[in-house]
């Protein structure tokens, strides 16, 4: 990415690496910690895409793979200075995803509180319509090619 002109920034997440681990074949420490995480981690880039604006005015991309995915898609939802977003096995419909994880684990669905903050913090809920549309065609793209 850096090659087509963009500064790239790396952090490390909340409980992995060198800021803590997770036990990642116990289900119920992952699901108690995913969304603090996601939560943290946006919070955290929305920092960091701040100073790089300071520092420069390079085109700013965010690239996330699974729960860096879910931050890179919240970061750029709600950060217009953004260019792009990469988000690779993570989902940028937070409520959408939370409802078919749960029914698929046979888990109870969520309390009013904790939807009311997912969808206040939903990706789709910020999307910009011009995103909106790339974003559609994007996906439309993507699934023709597996089909």
């Amino acid at each position: 990415m850096s090659s087509w002109g963009y500064r790239v920034i790396i952090p490390e997440l909340p409980c992995h690496g060198g800021r803590g681990s997770l036990n990642y074949f116990d289900k119920e420490t992952l699901q108690s910690n995913f969304w603090p995480v996601v939560f943290q981690g946006v919070h955290e880039a929305e920092k960091i895409v701040v100073e790089a604006i300071q520092y420069g005015d390079d085109p700013i991309a965010v690239f996330g793979h699974s729960t860096g995915g879910f931050i890179a898609a919240g970061t750029y939802a709600i950060q217009q200075q953004i260019q792009s977003a990469i988000v690779i096995n993570g989902s940028c419909a937070w409520v959408q995803f939370e409802e078919l994880y749960r029914e698929k684990n046979g888990l109870n669905p969520m309390e009013a509180s904790a939807k009311s903050l997912l969808q206040q913090n939903d990706p789709l809920s910020y999307i910009r319509m011009n995103q909106e549309n790339h974003y559609c065609c994007f996906i439309a793209r993507m699934t023709l090619q597996f089909l």
